[in-house]
């Protein structure tokens, strides 16, 4: 009974913080809807144009990421290739820092009014940059799943076949999953990504609604253009619960698998190659970006950033504290069946994830703004809880993968020896988990401190964060000083997350 209303309270916090500025949001959107106005609103060519376009664009970076990624994943997992975690280390730098970096150094690399800056600025342009940020995740999951194989399952196929056919009809089969949950993924992070479209200059859908809610204060245009990505959301999550949901579950310790043999050939033209790709979709544009910092132009960016850099630790550093502990008690709750309606609160968590941030974004501003919750909405805290709904699903997806593989045994030897439940979370559970909910943090402190779109939603005035303060001098400020407000920004990010690399904690 008591771990019961443990449980309900968990939920009732989750749903005060991430659900229930969606429900306003929704009520907002559709009460006293006038379908007149509606059918007038999305029967407009550029939205209609924008809509199609994204999905056009999120499909294609989608498949192609996830394919190629996929393949990476599979040489660095399944072979013995020598620099496998050198260069997984490098691929997953381009998801750490914000996108919009990356397309501000293929700007400097291009430029606007070179032969190529008709493929840079639109459809082309955004895709490139997009597969660029998003290919660490089909790369990170596919290894993953390839360590769930069983090696007699593979053992008794090499009876039949040789190693490349036991890849072909066994390892590959078994990593489905990985692929269709990493489309799913990209297909729903590519269609809310505003902020390459924004710099690239590209017509998409969710910036739409960015602008016409943050430019034209048009809320009802924006909430109503927000309903074709809640369906969408709604959709990917569907799909993944069908499809992918119960692999998931299913997921064990990572265990020893069988590993193909290179040849010295082979490790020399995988190492050039890869060499060569990393250099072009990663040091190429932040070289170039960074070339035009000189000390100077450092001391005084770091000065006149130094409020919005303080600004974006502390929020972030906060968020990281609140994500590393609701996401840890809600994977508890969902991974030992608290409730009856488990499911129902794990896919609402996920669903939040997988929404636009402009969307929820508008549903915390409309919950929020009024007077007797004023010492939130103007203040930090809008910020961070807002961070927390939007990237629970991260903490809670990675401490519910270590709940499961608790063993059984341990559990039930401390029921037996008369333990309660809290004296099971706080002795067995946590100090079991400690690594994990480490990496919990560092990944949710990396992802807060990179978001822009909620935080250009939301933040009050003087509590701009470096990631707005770098998006503002986009408009009119030097390029010497926004380089070297991006490095500041990579720094910040890439240095703590190679120290923690360093100490095997991620």
């Amino acid at each position: 009974m008591q771990e019961r209303k443990f449980a309900i309270g968990i939920v009732f916090i989750i749903t005060l913080i991430g659900f229930l500025p969606l429900i306003v949001m929704l009520f907002h959107a559709l009460s006293g809807l006038e379908y007149e106005k509606v059918l007038e609103l999305f029967a407009k060519k550029a939205i209609v144009e924008s809509f199609f376009q994204s999905l056009l664009l999120s499909a294609f970076v989608a498949f192609t990421s996830t394919l190629l990624g996929t393949a990476l994943g599979l040489l660095f997992a399944k072979t013995d290739f020598i620099a496998s975690k050198l260069f997984v280390s490098l691929l997953i730098v381009p998801l750490l820092v914000p996108p919009y970096i990356l397309a501000l150094g293929w700007i400097d690399i291009i430029g606007v009014e070179s032969v190529l800056s008709g493929w840079l600025f639109g459809f082309w342009g955004v895709a490139w940059v997009l597969i660029c940020v998003y290919l660490p995740i089909p790369i990170v999951l596919s290894m993953l799943f390839v360590k769930q194989i069983a090696p007699n399952l593979e053992n008794m196929a090499k009876l039949y076949t040789d190693e490349w056919g036991v890849l072909r009809f066994i390892t590959l089969p078994r990593i489905m999953p990985a692929f269709v949950l990493s489309f799913l993924l990209l297909f729903i992070l590519s269609f809310s990504e505003y902020s390459v479209a924004n710099v690239l200059r590209f017509h998409s859908f969710s910036l739409e609604s960015f602008v016409r809610f943050s430019a034209f204060y048009d809320f009802k245009s924006a909430m109503l253009l927000s309903l074709p990505m809640l369906l969408v959301a709604a959709l990917v999550l569907l799909i993944e619960r069908l499809y992918v949901e119960k692999n998931l579950t299913k997921m064990k310790t990572p265990q020893r698998i069988n590993i193909i043999k290179l040849s010295k050939k082979q490790q020399l033209f995988f190492s050039v190659l890869l060499i060569c790709f990393v250099f072009i979709i990663l040091l190429l544009p932040l070289f170039s970006l960074f070339s035009h910092v000189t000390l100077q132009s450092l001391a005084l960016a770091f000065d006149k950033a130094l409020f919005p850099l303080m600004n974006s630790f502390v929020y972030s550093l906060s968020a990281a504290a609140l994500l590393t502990l609701l996401g840890f008690l809600s994977a508890y709750v969902i991974s030992f069946k608290f409730l009856s309606l488990w499911r129902f609160f794990d896919g609402g968590i996920v669903f939040l994830f997988t929404l636009p941030a402009t969307v929820l974004g508008i549903g915390f501003i409309l919950l929020y703004n009024r007077v007797w919750l004023d010492f939130i909405y103007a203040s930090a805290l809008i910020v961070i809880l807002a961070y927390v709904g939007k990237y629970l699903a991260l903490a809670v997806k990675m401490s519910e993968h270590r709940l499961q593989q608790m063993p059984s045994s341990m559990l039930e030897a401390a029921k037996l020896s008369g333990a309660s439940w809290f004296d099971t979370l706080r002795y067995i559970l946590i100090p079991q988990s400690k690594k994990v909910l480490i990496a919990v943090f560092v990944v949710s402190f990396i992802f807060s401190f990179r978001e822009s779109t909620l935080t250009m939603l939301l933040y009050p005035a003087g509590h701009e964060t470096l990631s707005v303060y770098i998006i503002t001098q986009m408009a009119n400020g030097r390029p010497e000083i926004i380089a070297a407000l991006s490095l500041i920004m990579v720094l910040s990010i890439v240095v703590p997350f190679f120290i923690f690399m360093r100490r095997k904690v991620i």
